[in-house]
C-alpha cells in the first residue's frame, strides 16, 4: 500500500454482472474508488472484470460481488460500501432468501468471504441498475466489455477461476 493509500478512509465499490444470453457468455465488472473522507480526494480508482463462456446471470452477479469482497479485504483499515444491483445476491448473502441446491455452492463461497469481513467496516447495499448511477453504469459497461472480449477471443478470464474452476 502506498503512502497516499494509507491516508484513504473510504472505499466505494460498484459491481455488476451481465450476459449475452442467459445461459450463455457472461461477464462481470467492478469499479471502485478509494477516497480520503477529510479532503474528498480520490486516492485510487480500480476496475476489474472477467467472465465465462458458459454461465448464468446469477453466477455473474455473484462473481461481481465476490471480486468486490476480495478488493475490500485488501484494505482492512477503511470503511467500505459495495453497491450491487442484484437484489437476489444481496438477499442471499444476508439470509433473506433461501438458496436452492443449484446455486448453493456459489453462494456458500460468497457467504464465506462475506463472513471474513468486519460488518462494522464493510457494508453491502442495493442500487437500482440502469438508473444513471455513474458507478453502477461503469460496472455494467465493464461487464458488457468482458462479454464482448470473450465473444471475440473465446477466452475466459477473471477471478472465477480461483473459486469455480
Amino acid at each position: 500500500m502506498t503512502l497516499t493509500e494509507t491516508k484513504a478512509t473510504h472505499l466505494k465499490i460498484w459491481c455488476d454482472g451481465g450476459m449475452q444470453s442467459n445461459p450463455g457468455i457472461g461477464g462481470y465488472g467492478v469499479y471502485g474508488k478509494l477516497t480520503n473522507a477529510d479532503t474528498h480526494e480520490v486516492v485510487k480508482r480500480f476496475t476489474t472484470s472477467g467472465g465465462k463462456l458458459r454461465s448464468t446471470n446469477i453466477e455473474m452477479e455473484v462473481l461481481a460481488v465476490l471480486a468486490s469482497l476480495n478488493l475490500a479485504l485488501q484494505y482492512p483499515d477503511v470503511q467500505v460500501i459495495i453497491y450491487t444491483d442484484s437484489q437476489w445476491t444481496l438477499k442471499c448473502m444476508t439470509g433473506e432468501f433461501r438458496v436452492n441446491e443449484k446455486h448453493e455452492a456459489k453462494i456458500s463461497i460468497l457467504v464465506q468471504l462475506w463472513d471474513k469481513c468486519d460488518r462494522k467496516r464493510v457494508k453491502i447495499k442495493w442500487v437500482k441498475g440502469h438508473a444513471g448511477n455513474f458507478g453502477n453504469e461503469l460496472a455494467d459497461s465493464l461487464a458488457t466489455q468482458a462479454v464482448q472480449r470473450m465473444i471475440h477471443t473465446r477466452t475466459e478470464y477473471g477471478i472465477w477461476k480461483q473459486y469455480f474452476s
